[in-house]
């Protein structure tokens, strides 16, 4: 392969420069040649005086940067985004009129920008957009001497809604035609500073124009999860397509990427080399992103494998030597390699919104990680003071949070029956209450010790790093007064369907309650399980509290991206139990909906789950899909 490469995210937290070199140091000793540094906003050039110091890089800063990367022999390519991900870009004024749309809940996903409503998507019928970030990549671009430019051009969701967009529809063009344009328009910017394009290719199973493009572009390939004979999606419905065998045959070029993460899991490198092994790919890029609220140091026994496994150093059988040499322990290195933490894991934290079911997967994940965190805290408070000693203690951090969710979730669900049963009070919790507290308190004065070390001075963007740290206590606060304010209520039980991870359907519960004229909101929001990602399927169940008086009905709504597949409703009140005796189609899509009657596994399907019409028509994210119970005791 000809490209070997590590990125590094200065967009969404930025680091000291003497760091930056550093982790170019670490890539060349490990096998890379080059480093990608994904910038969005993260150099201010003499048109964005008013970009915030501290959280972006002078011109001479990252002069000092491309000058040392030269010194070891480490290409830096720039990362640069001119369509999706401009959120930095339109939190200034200066620019926000760019944005696709000023209201994303009534134009675009529903996704903004920091609660503003902005979208962070260009539009490309401004041309504001093309005058300001075609000089804006020309200035950046002259720091970096290399050949290549990463334009970015992941995840345009809301793309072309706005009314000047619409307009350009309606006179016969669509979103393929000018999204194909925007790309030709970046290539010809890019070709005309004599470098090569790179980007990413993700929306590429959504717009159908990869043969209609100039066959330079270097295609990056981005997948973090496990990956069978084919990489799997990445959005709405999961389109599956054998992307390097396509590529290799049009005669592209193509990167495969997947992920560092915390704790350094191998799945996804693994599998995700082993597919693209097959082909004949053009190199590879070990992405890593969004260090906001953590640091690198526990991805490096992964990078380094990974490096000198590309570039033919080590084969697969040395993992566990590369791991020893990194941590300084092979015994330590055993116990990280067991982990396999997936990278994508939503715990639902608000006990007072819903909790999940607990299941085995959980319990399994819950107890290795339990005894994770005890035997890293070991090493870390043995070890002696440098790096080595960072990297496990900023991975012992990383695997006792992830162990702090998974036993809140479970504790979430005791404390759901504690509501439904009436048979435990507050003290019962208060000793897991401590158990998590201690750990998480251990955990905050070793991680701000490192923030001293290795970003003295910067700020934590958004105060992720220290906001995390004061949502412990605020969940814990929060469990306390759910149970003290909900024991004795009723709990409504339903059991859902998976066939995919990456869709964003939203749910919506009212209950309709005797003696009462309007219907209260139960619940609104996302409804995904925990370990979305990792494509477990089968079932999974919330539960969500409803007053202790009699129900006449409830509705169900889907909204949003994709599709939900409900499979169960019952309630329980006072000890009695309530089954789903009839359901009445309101609104929207809904197919066999009389199967949520019955007490299995089959289901109906609610809402919309084609990828590509939402991508051609966002209203369709706002279309909702109702339907309404009504309930009779179990007898």
């Amino acid at each position: 392969m000809q490209l070997i490469a590590l990125q590094l995210d200065l967009a969404r937290q930025k680091e000291h420069v003497d760091y930056v070199k550093h982790y170019v140091d670490f890539a060349k000793a490990n096998g890379y040649n080059a480093v990608v540094l994904y910038l969005e906003n993260a150099v201010s050039t003499e048109d964005t005086p008013f970009f915030d110091p501290n959280r972006t890089y002078s011109e001479a800063e990252m002069r000092e940067i491309v000058a040392h990367a030269e010194s070891v022999g480490i290409e830096l390519i720039p990362v640069f985004e001119n369509l999706g991900h401009l959120e930095k870009f339109f939190e200034y004024p200066q620019l926000a009129h760019m944005t696709e749309c000023e209201d994303t809940s009534k134009d675009g996903r529903g996704f903004d920008i920091a609660g503003a409503g902005l979208s962070n998507c260009g539009c490309v019928s401004n041309p504001d957009l093309y005058a300001f970030f075609d000089k804006y990549v020309r200035d950046v671009c002259k720091l970096f001497p290399g050949k290549y430019v990463h334009m970015g051009l992941d995840e345009p969701f809301d793309f072309a809604v706005c009314e000047r967009c619409r307009e350009q529809l309606a006179q016969g063009k669509t979103r393929n035609d000018m999204f194909l344009e925007h790309i030709l328009h970046t290539h010809a910017l890019v070709t005309s500073m004599g470098k090569r394009m790179m980007m990413w290719d993700d929306f590429f199973e959504y717009a159908d124009i990869v043969e209609q493009l100039p066959r330079d572009i270097i295609f990056c390939n981005w997948n973090y999860e496990f990956v069978p004979d084919e990489p799997n999606g990445h959005w709405t419905n999961r389109i599956r397509k054998d992307w390097f065998a396509y590529y290799d045959k049009l005669g592209f070029d193509y990167i495969f990427c997947p992920q560092a993460v915390g704790a350094s899991p191998t799945y996804n490198f693994e599998t995700f080399t082993r597919y693209a092994e097959k082909h004949h790919p053009f190199g590879a890029l070990m992405t890593t992103w969004e260090k906001y609220d953590r640091f690198y140091l526990s991805t490096y026994p992964l990078i380094a494998y990974a490096g000198r496994r590309w570039s033919g150093l080590v084969t697969e059988r040395e993992q566990l030597d590369v791991y020893a040499e990194i941590l300084g322990d092979r015994g330590l290195a055993e116990l990280v390699s067991s982990l396999q933490i997936p990278w994508m894991y939503y715990p639902f934290h608000d006990v007072n919104a819903l909790c999940q079911n607990d299941y085995a997967v959980l319990h399994m994940f819950s107890q290795k990680l339990g005894y994770a965190t005890k035997r890293l805290k070991e090493y870390a408070d043995a070890m002696q003071e440098g790096l080595q000693k960072d990297i496990v203690t900023e991975t012992y951090g990383y695997v006792a949070q992830k162990w702090t969710y998974a036993r809140i979730e479970i504790l979430s669900t005791a404390l759901y029956d504690a509501v439904e049963t009436g048979d435990k009070d507050a003290e019962y919790f208060e000793p897991y209450y401590k158990e998590l507290t201690d750990v998480f308190a251990d955990v905050e004065v070793k991680e701000r010790a490192l923030w001293e070390k290795y970003r003295k001075g910067l700020p934590s963007e958004q105060n992720n790093f220290h906001n995390k740290f004061a949502w412990l206590k605020e969940t814990l606060d929060g469990m306390r007064k759910f149970l003290a304010e909900n024991k004795g209520k009723g709990i409504l039980y339903v059991d859902f369907g998976l066939n995919e991870a990456f869709a964003t359907p939203r749910g919506e519960l009212w209950a309709k309650y005797a003696g009462e004229t309007e219907p209260k909101k139960i619940y609104q929001g996302g409804m995904k399980p925990t370990f979305v990602a990792m494509d477990f399927g089968g079932t999974y169940g919330l539960r969500f509290v409803i007053e202790n008086k009699p129900v006449e009905w409830i509705t169900f709504t889907v909204y949003g991206e994709g599709s939900m597949f409900p499979m169960n409703f019952r309630y329980t009140q006072k000890g009695e139990k309530y089954v789903a005796s009839d359901v009445e189609v309101l609104e929207g899509y809904v197919v066999n909906e009389r199967k949520m009657l019955s007490d299995d596994t089959r289901f109906a399907e609610m809402g919309y789950d084609d990828g590509v019409a939402h991508f051609n028509d966002l209203s369709l994210c706002r279309q909702r899909s109702t339907i309404k119970l009504a309930f009779k005791p179990l007898v």
